[in-house]
């Protein structure tokens, strides 16, 4: 038989073998237990003769694994830091720190009794939550210490101020966890992706609450403060160790005095907001306002692109090249990617499958991210603008697989009844995706016809020389294509005889004609009857339709394209869409729509919005049922706008986009802020219920809480920075997220400390209004009875 495919690696003739997991495996294992047959396989092989691997997708799997285990180590140091710089003594702060690895510790346990996997989904999750596992037990010490500095016993201190702290430290928690329960349980593909995480997240901050109120009391109870007096504190008084840590903690106490600058600040800030409330409200305003402005310039994308150290270069000539043609273009691409130093390995593989002669793949191996000045996304580029002097060639290029089987991260499906309407539509949207900033590699679904040889039978004249049309077919595709006579044996090994014509007999039309058919018609005198095809058939040089397509029943047309690096496929999408909307009058019956990729982006998007609606739905019942009353949340959950201003800059500073990771990260937004109003507006009704006045409770509130509020933000900063860096690999992936909750945390965070006061004055003034109504209204009510009587 004629060869129809290759594979070359490095230049060397090879023979491919891909190697796919079952659905469920587990692609680590199974990479291991091949790698194991190869190492066997390879002893056995003659020497000249190599098994290499090409391309193992476990080494990303186990790269991305190993960063996310140093971001939780690397996140849980700097958290434990933090701390550290705001208390300045060891005890109360590996009591706090002791939180993170139980409650990563007990996760564990959990997640092996629900079947889960040390997998990516699951370690991200115990990534993010490292910032929040300390939460809980900042709160706690903080108060209990802050008891103690005040002169109370260390065992009075840990119940006193741990059941003083305990409803607003339990409504934390329990606001995260109730974000996270919807997360995990969405639907789609979206909701079997983040399940283990979202459950991993709920049930490690379950664990943490439980480390605050039982160990963390307990041990606090066993120290006492450390005593605060200048003595204490003079270097020059204490001898040895003691000094040498005496001055180091004066230079370390700058965080703290800073911190000592700040509070009295803040009092009068907060004074100034009560008595400009409007001004304030104006200011919150303005802030989400301008971040729904923002919102605008940051692109959209279903997953963001991630460096895979890899390349792939899709190449197609035209129709009817041959295979040796083919595999000249590609030696032609293969030596400008050789340029590269970055370029360790060049995989081609041509025809084989549906794909003919005419096209084929080259898979360029890079060295690691980390050993490259340049990214892939920068290769893509110089690579594709180098193809461009490769005269008769179509290329595509990407640095990963698209998601849900797509060809292009832009894919555009037009649908109808007329195939040549359908053409005429494909050609015009073609042309405005094309126009569309950040799109390239332009490309259709309409291959060129084939070039194929027609041979149209006269059946009448086939009938009077005896031939039928089976004879004739069977005939042509012996001489064409061959037949199997019989088999060769060489020791142990057979091998097929395949006879046909030789290729300077069958490469024209003319050649085709000349082939005799066999009649059975018997005439006398002669024992075969043989007639040259040209005598009952017309053979003609045509071109065959390259390929149908149906989508949802419909004949469809699909246009696809790549993008830019610095560009984002969603958005891309949606401009070339709205574009297409308003330049094309489709007729009735015909719809161009995304497909692909974005169609997994709008579903995905769809089910986060159901689950962030869920979220906040269930963070208020919450809040009404901890502090019984239907209005005290509603102060506490309008800081949870404040959290998109930060999150939509956090996203913009880094050209980050709006992705599912993204996405989810703003959902689990909605847990944390309202974090640190629970623990403002929790100590504002403490004090309320002494009897203090209004704006005295909440300006005797707002210094107290602010040290605990400022120290759990930053623990969850910086517990989130190794993420947000994006170093290492698949961090493209990750970093999203940590960045959306980083922005969101810290605008939160500094809008809340002067807004969410303002805002509960004024719901308390709403509420406060309608009471008296109401009251006046059931005081006449009972007047009127009293007259009756």
């Amino acid at each position: 038989m004629e060869q129809r495919s290759l594979s070359r690696f490095n230049a060397d003739p090879t023979v491919a073998l891909d190697i796919i997991s079952q659905s469920g495996a587990n692609i680590v294992d199974l990479s291991d237990d091949v790698r194991e047959q190869i190492a066997n396989l390879q002893k056995e092989l003659p020497p000249d003769i190599e098994l290499q691997i090409v391309q193992d997708q476990s080494t990303f799997i186990r790269d991305s694994i190993e960063e996310i285990l140093f971001n939780i180590k690397f996140g849980t140091a700097l958290a434990v830091f933090v701390i550290f710089m705001f208390l300045l003594d060891i005890r109360p702060t590996y009591i706090t720190s002791l939180s993170i690895p139980i409650s990563i510790i007990a996760t564990f346990t959990v997640m092996n009794f629900l079947g889960f996997t040390i997998n990516f989904m699951t370690l991200l999750g115990l990534s993010l939550a490292v910032g929040i596992l300390i939460d809980d037990s900042i709160v706690v010490v903080e108060n209990i210490y802050r008891r103690i500095q005040s002169g109370e016993t260390p065992i009075l201190a840990a119940f006193t101020g741990t059941k003083e702290i305990g409803l607003a430290v339990a409504a934390t928690t329990f606001s995260i966890m109730v974000v996270f329960l919807p997360v995990a349980f969405m639907d789609g593909i979206i909701g079997r992706f983040f399940y283990q995480f979202g459950v991993t997240v709920a049930f490690a901050v379950l664990i943490s609450l439980f480390v605050a109120f039982s160990l963390v009391p307990m041990l606090a109870a066993r120290h006492d403060a450390p005593k605060e007096d200048k003595d204490s504190l003079d270097p020059n008084r204490a001898k040895g160790i003691k000094r040498l840590w005496l001055r180091i903690r004066r230079v370390l106490s700058l965080w703290n005095r800073a911190f000592d600058f700040i509070q009295p600040r803040y009092k009068k800030m907060l004074s100034f907001s009560l008595n400009h409330r409007w001004v304030i409200v104006l200011l919150a305003v303005a802030s989400f306002g301008s971040a729904i402005v923002m919102a605008g310039y940051i692109g959209m994308e279903f997953v963001s692109q991630s460096d895979q150290n890899q390349m792939m270069i899709a190449i197609d000539t035209p129709p009817g090249t041959t295979l040796d043609e083919t595999s000249e273009r590609f030696a032609e691409v293969e030596d400008i990617l050789n340029q590269f130093e970055e370029v360790e390995g060049l995989y081609v593989t041509i025809g084989g499958g549906n794909k003919g002669v005419t096209g084929g793949i080259i898979l360029a191996v890079l060295s690691d991210a980390g050993d490259r000045e340049i990214s892939v996304f920068q290769m893509i580029d110089s690579v594709r603008n180098l193809l461009t002097v490769i005269p008769g060639i179509k290329y595509s290029i990407a640095g990963q697989v698209e998601e849900g089987g797509s060809s292009k991260p832009v894919e555009l499906s037009i649908r109808g009844d007329d195939r040549e309407e359908l053409i005429r539509l494909a050609r015009l949207a073609e042309k405005i995706l094309r126009d569309t900033p950040g799109s390239t590699d332009v490309d259709n679904s309409l291959e060129e016809g084939k070039p194929e040889l027609q041979i149209d039978v006269d059946r009448k004249a086939a009938d009077d020389l005896g031939l039928n049309l089976g004879m004739i077919a069977r005939t042509i595709r012996t001489f064409v294509e061959g037949d199997v006579v019989t088999r060769y044996q060489e020791d142990d090994d057979e091998y097929d005889v395949r006879v046909r014509l030789d290729q300077r007999f069958r490469a024209s039309e003319q050649d085709l004609g000349r082939m005799l058919i066999e009649s059975e018609k018997e005439l006398p005198g002669i024992k075969m009857l043989l007639i040259p095809l040209d005598r009952v058939a017309k053979i003609s040089r045509s071109t065959a339709i390259g390929e149908y397509g149906r989508y949802d029943r419909l004949p469809e047309v699909r246009i696809n394209a790549n993008v830019l690096t610095g560009s984002f496929a969603g958005t891309v999408t949606t401009t070339a869409q709205a574009a297409i909307d308003s330049l094309i009058q489709l007729p009735p019956g015909y719809i161009i729509s995304p497909v692909g990729t974005q169609e997994m982006q709008e579903e995905s998007n769809a089910n986060i919005v159901q689950a962030l609606l869920l979220s906040v739905i269930f963070i208020y019942l919450l809040l009404a049922s901890q502090y019984e009353s239907f209005f005290d949340p509603i102060s506490i959950m309008l800081s949870l706008p404040l959290a998109f201003v930060g999150a939509t800059f956090g996203l913009l500073i880094f050209n980050s986009s709006f992705s599912i990771m993204s996405n989810i990260g703003i959902v689990m937004l909605m847990g944390l802020v309202t974090k640190n109003a629970i623990l403002l507006i929790d100590f504002v009704k403490q004090e309320r219920g002494r009897g203090t006045p209004r704006s005295e409770a909440i300006l005797i509130a707002g210094p107290v809480r602010l040290r605990p509020i400022l120290m759990t933000t930053l623990a969850t900063v910086f517990g989130m920075l190794p993420l947000a860096l994006g170093i290492g690999a698949g961090a493209e992936f990750r970093a999203p997220m940590a960045r959306a909750v980083i922005g969101g945390v810290i605008s939160s965070t500094l809008l809340t400390l002067v807004v969410v006061p303002v805002i509960y004055t004024l719901v308390d003034d709403v509420v406060g209004f309608f009471g008296r109504i109401f009251r006046i209204k059931k005081t006449e009510v009972v007047k009127e009875e009293i007259a009756l009587d």
